[in-house]
């Protein structure tokens, strides 16, 4: 999670008028949930100039 802030604090220091896009893929990112929402909870305080994406296979997803 370090390494991630600091990342996006590297680029908006290098390129602050950028959008930073942020994509959660690989390994099924819904299994980590929890990691997911603390990532994307740090990367929106650093910057509102952040587009979010997670790519899936579905394989986890669930019918209500």
């Amino acid at each position: 999670i370090f390494f991630l802030r600091k990342n996006i604090k590297y680029i908006l220091d290098n390129a602050p008028n950028q959008k930073i896009e942020l994509t959660f893929l690989g390994g099924e990112p819904l299994l980590h949930s929890k990691i997911n929402q603390i990532l994307v909870l740090i990367a929106s305080v650093l910057t509102k100039n952040i587009k979010l994406n997670i790519q899936t296979n579905g394989y986890f997803l669930k019918k209500n």
